[in-house]
């Protein structure tokens, strides 16, 4: 509602996913092969659970095959230094995050 009283136009909607934070012995594997680079895109592959989700600077990896390996193509990166962030999470509440630097010319 703004001043006068008017109703503004629905917002869009968000969707996420809780995952409840377990204890902090829980971990989970994450390995990541080394980047490739195809021009501006950053080529990331790794393996991680099965079940696990995994997020590569915010956008999650589409499918992660039955032995965990994933395989993600990023948008194309600006030129200079940028932060690939890689994170797996299963539903146990383990997580574990990676991050790799790329300089991009």
């Amino acid at each position: 509602m703004d001043a006068g009283g008017r109703q503004s136009v629905e917002s869009e909607q968000n969707r996420l996913t809780v995952i409840p934070k377990g204890k902090a012995s829980v971990g989970m594997r994450l390995e990541l092969d080394p980047f490739i680079q195809h021009g501006h895109v950053i080529e990331v592959m790794g393996k991680t659970e099965a079940s696990a989700r995994v997020m590569v600077n915010g956008h999650e990896v589409a499918l992660i095959l039955p032995d965990g390996s994933f395989h993600y193509f990023t948008p194309p990166l600006p030129n200079g230094q940028s932060v690939i962030t890689v994170t797996a999470q299963n539903a146990q509440g383990g997580v574990n995050t990676q991050q790799k630097t790329v300089v991009l010319q």
